[in-house]
C-alpha cells in the first residue's frame, strides 16, 4: 500500500466576477510511496501547491478521494492526524509572528506529540543546528530574513517526526 494515494480527485476554484469554475486538478490520480523522493515539477498553475494543500486537508477537493497512511482527507476527523504525518514546508513562510524561534519550534510537538517541554527544545537546537541556524533561538519573526524564516520552517516540520514532508517550492526564498 502506498504511503499517500491520489484516487480520481478534481479540485475546482469559483472564477470571481464570473460564472463557472477554473479546474485546477481533473480526475487526478498517483501513489507516493514512502520511501524515496517524488518530484513535481511543472509551469506555474498546473495544480502543484493545490495538489500538496488538498493531501494536507488543507484544501477540500470536489471529487475523489486522498488516502494518507490508511486515512482519508475526506474525513475531518483525521486532519490532526494527516498533518502530523505529512509536515508542510509552504512557498511563503508562516512563521507564528507573536513567538520566538524555539516557541515556533516547540508548540506543535508539546501540543500534539504530548511531548516534554525539555525533549521538544532539545529537539529544536538539534535541528536549528542542521539548518544553520543555532544562533537564532530567542529571535523573533521580524528579526530574520526570508531565508532564515524558510530554513526555520523546515526545522518546524521535521520537529513533527513526519512520516512524509510535502515541500512547496522551498528554496525560492533560501538566502544560503
Amino acid at each position: 500500500m502506498a504511503m499517500i494515494e491520489v484516487k480520481n480527485v478534481t479540485k475546482s476554484y469559483p472564477i470571481p466576477k464570473q460564472k463557472g469554475r477554473l479546474t485546477v486538478l481533473k480526475n487526478f490520480s498517483v501513489d507516493f510511496d514512502q520511501e524515496g523522493v517524488t518530484v513535481l515539477l511543472g509551469p506555474s498553475g498546473t495544480g502543484k501547491s493545490t495538489l500538496l494543500r488538498c493531501i494536507n486537508g488543507l484544501e477540500t477537493i470536489d471529487e475523489g478521494d486522498i488516502v494518507v497512511n490508511g486515512l482519508s482527507v475526506r474525513d475531518k476527523r483525521n486532519h490532526t492526524r494527516i498533518c502530523v504525518d505529512c509536515g508542510m514546508v509552504f512557498q511563503h513562510t508562516t512563521l507564528f509572528p507573536q513567538y520566538d524561534v524555539l516557541r515556533n519550534l516547540t508548540i506543535s510537538p508539546i501540543k500534539l506529540l504530548h511531548m516534554p517541554r525539555k525533549e521538544a527544545e532539545e529537539k529544536a537546537a538539534y535541528y536549528l543546528d542542521k539548518v544553520g541556524l543555532s544562533g537564532k533561538v530567542h529571535a523573533k519573526h521580524n528579526e530574520l530574513s526570508g531565508g532564515e524564516k524558510q530554513r526555520i520552517s523546515i526545522a518546524r516540520a521535521l520537529m513533527m517526526n513526519p512520516k512524509a514532508l510535502l515541500l512547496d517550492e522551498i528554496t525560492s526564498a533560501l538566502d544560503r
